[in-house]
Formats: structure tokens, sequence, C-alpha cells
């Protein structure tokens, strides 16, 4: 009797001896977790594409980014909503070069990445709204590409300002141009505006700006078929639409 005691007692605490205490935590407060590294694509195979992504906090989802930067071969990307303060250490994205305005009051933080084979320096920048810089070594392009990264304030208690705002990179690109006719210029990015809207902003630009349509998919805002509806847009000049598809 004794034994079957034993026995079943051994039974019913076994399943309980392999639980594990654990504590609910925030996602937010969870530690990242752990990736195999993405495989680096040869160089050879290598082509240079561009994108522009909202994130909503680059610390927490920087594996994720270099995947979709790897897996797409974005050599080229404006982030936007990075909650990257200037108190904060730098997010490093191996392979990538960063140019980046940080969070602050009523600003979310922006960073445009340029894939270190290609050769990039910061023309300029103003403060919560553009980040300037000058590119070159994209195959078959002889002039550098002028990448205009932009974010616009939400809301439409900001119509007004974000209307000024635009018409300031609007002047940027006709002075880029009077200096550089046909100078391949792209400025892409958080408009927040619809694509009427922002085509309406174009219509006072005398210089062939255009939004570009991306390739889109089903879990993005810029659908494979129908109208997007995104916020972000690439906008490029006449220059730039002969190096782009």
């Amino acid at each position: 009797m004794r034994g079957l005691m034993v026995d079943n007692a051994e039974w019913r605490t076994r399943p309980i001896s392999l639980w594990r205490i654990d504590l609910w935590k925030a996602w937010r407060d969870r530690p990242s977790v752990v990736r195999a590294p993405v495989l680096a694509v040869p160089q050879s195979q290598w082509r240079d594409h561009m994108a522009t992504l909202n994130v909503n906090g680059l610390a927490k989802k920087q594996i994720e980014v270099m995947e979709f930067m790897t897996t797409h071969q974005i050599s080229i990307c404006a982030l936007q909503e990075t909650l990257v303060s200037s108190r904060a250490s730098p997010v490093p994205m191996q392979g990538y070069r960063s140019y980046t305005q940080h969070w602050g009051d009523g600003f979310r933080g922006q960073t445009l990445l340029v894939r270190e084979h290609l050769s990039s320096y910061e023309v300029g920048k103003e403060a919560q709204l553009y980040i300037h810089i000058k590119v070159s070594g994209l195959p078959g392009v002889a002039k550098p590409l002028h990448v205009i990264a932009v974010y616009m304030p939400s809301g439409g208690l900001y119509r007004g300002e974000r209307t000024q705002r635009i018409k300031k990179v609007l002047a940027l690109n006709r002075k880029i141009l009077d200096e550089n006719p046909g100078a391949p210029v792209i400025i892409l990015g958080d408009w927040n505006l619809t694509p009427q809207e922002l085509g309406v902003k174009l219509e006072t630009d005398l210089t062939g700006l255009r939004i570009l349509k991306p390739v889109g998919s089903a879990l993005s805002r810029f659908p494979m078929k129908g109208k997007p509806s995104a916020i972000d847009h690439m906008v490029v000049s006449a220059g730039a639409q002969a190096i782009l598809r």
C-alpha cells in the first residue's frame, strides 16, 4: 500500500516538476527575440531598391527592419517614427550609413539609411522636416542622385503648417534643378496626405515632379491592385523617372 501511494505521488508531481515560474510583461518590456542572422546577398546579385517605412520604434524592430532590407535588397530607405532620442545611443544598422533627426517634442524622429557600397553624404536638413543627401555609385546613373527624406506633421490642425512645409520642400527641389538641370531627385517619406491631396499640391510645381507608384503588397497600404491609401509617397523628378522602375 505504501508503495502504491509513493508511485501515485510521483505520477501526480512529475508534470509540476517541469513547470517554470514566469512573470507577464508588456510587449514593449519584453527582451528581443534572438533570431538566426539574415544571410547576406552576394554583391553580384544585389539590386538597388528604395523604400519608405513608418516603424514606430526602430530599436524594438531592428531585426525585422534588417530582414526587410536584406530580403528586398533595399539600398536607400527613409524611416519615420524611429523614436530614437538625442540622449539614446544610435541604433546601428549593419551595412548601412544612417542620417538621423532625433525624436523630440511633437516629432517622432526619422532616419535615412544608405547602403555602404554607395557613396553618400549629407547636403543639409531642416529640423523636423527633411534630410537631404547626395548618393553616387548607382549602376547606370551618371549624375549623383538627390534623395530628400520628408516627415510632415499629421492631423487637420496642422493642415496649414503642412502646406507651408511642402512649399519649402518644393523650393528645395527647384533650387537643385536650377543649379543642376536634369538632376535626378527623389523625395520620399511620410507626407501625411493621400495621393489625391499630394497631387493637388504638386500641381503648383512647374519642374515636372510626379508621384511614383511603388510596388505594393497585401500587407501594406500600397495594394497590388486598386488605389493606395498610404500617407507615404515617392515623388520623383523627370531625371529620376528615367532611372527608376
